[in-house]
C-alpha cells in the first residue's frame, strides 16, 4: 500500500502485543482492516517497548532518516554502529533508495554486525546490477536485485516490522512522491532503489515506480509530519559529483575512450547522478528539519563502487562520533 502526495493526519493508535515475543507474519494487517479510517498500529513484544510506545503517541518519538546514494549510501552502517555504541535508539525509522534497504534492516531489530554482513554480501557478491540486457525498459534485468531483496527480507511486511518505518519511491503515473507504509517490504524497497535506466521500474497498483531519490531522497518532512519530535538524519546526497577531464560533446571512437578511461564518467554513474540532482534547494531545506544531521565525507567512495564498502563504513562511523562527541 503507498500513500502518494502529501497528507497529515492524526490516527488513532492500535497497540498489538505479542506474547510470543515476536510479531507474527500477517496479523498486523488483519487487525488494521477491522478499522476504518487512519490507524497508526504498535508493536509490543517486550515490556521496554511500552516506553517507545508512550513516546511516540505523545509526540517525543526519536526519528532515523537515511538518505540514499549508491555504495556511498553503506556509510548508514557505520553510522548505525557509532549510534549503537553511544546508546541511541530510535523509535521509527524512514529511507529512500538505499537509505530506506539498510533503514529496513534496523525497523527488523537486526543487530549492526548481522546486517552488515547481509548488506556486504547482498551488494557485493550479489552483483545486483550485473544482468544486463538489451535496453528496452532498462539496462538490466532486474532480477539478480529482485531476488536478494526477495531472499533478504522474506515475506515481512512493513507493517509486521517491530519498529514503524516508511520508505520513498516516486510514481511516474502522476503522482510523484509515494510513501509505502504497508505491503510485502521487498516490493516497496525495490521500488524505493530503482535508478531509471538501470533497473526496471516497479508496476503496482496501477502505478509506474522508481527512485524515491528522486522525488525526495532524504524525507525528513515526512518523518515529521509523523510526529517525530527528534530527528537525526544522515545525508549523502550533497557530496556526490560528477566531473569531466575533457572537453567534448560526442562520444569519441572506441580506441580513445580505452586509453582515456576515467576521464567520463560512465553511463550508469550518469543516469545514478541524473535522478538524484533535481531539487537541490527542496534537499537543503530537508536538511534542516533534522535535529541531528550527519554528513559522512565520501569523495572518496563513488556511487557504483561497491568494493570501497570498508571506506564507506568508516567514514560513516568517524562522522558519527564526530556529531555525538560534539553534543556533549
Amino acid at each position: 500500500m503507498t500513500r502518494c502526495g502529501r497528507a497529515r493526519h492524526r490516527p488513532r493508535h492500535l497497540l498489538l502485543v505479542h506474547p510470543g515475543h515476536q510479531v507474527a507474519l500477517g496479523c498486523t494487517a488483519r487487525w488494521r482492516a477491522s478499522f476504518s479510517g487512519q490507524v497508526m498500529h504498535h508493536h509490543v513484544c517486550r515490556a521496554a517497548d511500552m516506553a517507545r510506545v508512550a513516546r511516540l503517541v505523545s509526540g517525543h518519538g526519536h526519528g532515523l532518516v537515511l538518505a540514499g546514494g549508491g555504495a556511498r549510501g553503506l556509510a548508514h552502517l557505520g553510522a548505525l554502529r557509532a549510534l549503537a555504541e553511544a546508546g541511541q535508539r530510535f523509535d521509527a525509522i524512514g529511507g529512500s533508495s538505499i537509505g530506506a534497504i539498510v533503514g529496513a534492516g534496523v525497523a527488523a531489530g537486526w543487530n549492526v554486525d548481522e546486517w552488515q554482513a547481509r548488506c556486504v554480501n547482498a551488494f557485493l557478491r550479489g552483483r545486483l546490477l550485473s544482468d544486463w540486457t538489451l535496453p528496452i525498459v532498462a539496462l538490466s534485468r532486474g532480477a539478480r536485485a529482485t531476488r536478494t531483496l526477495r531472499d533478504t527480507f522474506g515475506a515481512l511486511a512493513i507493517e509486521d516490522l517491530p519498529l514503524p518505518f516508511f520508505c520513498v519511491a516516486t510514481s511516474l503515473s502522476g503522482a510523484g512522491q509515494c510513501v509505502q507504509r504497508h505491503g510485502p517490504l521487498w516490493r516497496a524497497l525495490r521500488a524505493s532503489s530503482a535508478i531509471p535506466g538501470v533497473l526496471p521500474p516497479v508496476l503496482h497498483g496501477g502505478e509506474v515506480l522508481v527512485d524515491g531519490a528522486l522525488t525526495n531522497n532524504l524525507p525528513t518532512d515526512v518523518m515529521a509530519a509523523d510526529g517525530l519530535a527528534h530527528v537525526t538524519a544522515l545525508d549523502i546526497r550533497a557530496e556526490i559529483t560528477l566531473r569531466a577531464g575533457v572537453d567534448e560533446a560526442m562520444t569519441p571512437p572506441l580506441w580513445r575512450l580505452a586509453f582515456q578511461r576515467g576521464r567520463r564518467p560512465g553511463l550508469v554513474s550518469s543516469l545514478v547522478r541524473a535522478g538524484m540532482v533535481s531539487g537541490e534547494a527542496a534537499a537543503l531545506e530537508r536538511r534542516a528539519l533534522a535535529h541531528r544531521l550527519i554528513t559522512p565525507s565520501l569523495d572518496h567512495v563513488g556511487v557504483l563502487d561497491w568494493k570501497d564498502w570498508r571506506r564507506a563504513v568508516e567514514a560513516g562511523y568517524r562522522a558519527t562520533v564526530e556529531v555525538l562527541e560534539g553534543e556533549k
